[in-house]
């Protein structure tokens, strides 16, 4: 079971990626436990390393996302995280938190850098996500 969390301030855009984990479950008959938290503070209140992918978005009022990534790199040095925004200046931006991870999947990361520079729609990097996951 992958164990995911999702910091996002929208609730339409919480159900969104729940509902894009839910076709990948289907897709590739893989099992999620999804926890989902309305802002950075309520994520990083009683934070335990226990997740193995982390979905934040960027623009929250109060501790924004980078701020949250930036905290949350304290606690977490492993987790994947994954940003998710409609912001282009963030997109890339979002890379700098992740330090040696970033090393490690040097590859998969320029090819969403520029899928993201060039429009990435949320479905095409979902679909991404797996392979990911895996390695």
């Amino acid at each position: 079971m992958i164990r995911v969390a999702i910091v996002e301030d929208d609730r339409e855009a919480r159900e969104s990626l729940r509902a894009c984990l839910g076709w990948i479950a289907e897709k590739d008959r893989q099992q999620f436990r999804v926890s989902e938290f309305p802002s950075g503070t309520a994520f990083l209140g009683n934070y335990e390393p226990d997740y193995d992918l982390v979905f934040m978005d960027i623009e929250m009022p109060g501790m924004n996302g980078m701020e949250t990534a930036r905290a949350l790199r304290k606690m977490d040095a492993s987790v994947l995280l994954i940003f998710v925004t409609n912001m282009a200046q963030y997109a890339i931006a979002g890379y700098e938190v992740d330090g040696e991870r970033i090393k490690e999947i040097q590859a998969v990361n320029a090819q969403r850098r520029e899928a993201i520079a060039n429009g990435m729609s949320l479905e095409e990097a979902m679909s991404r996500f797996p392979s990911v996951l895996k390695k």
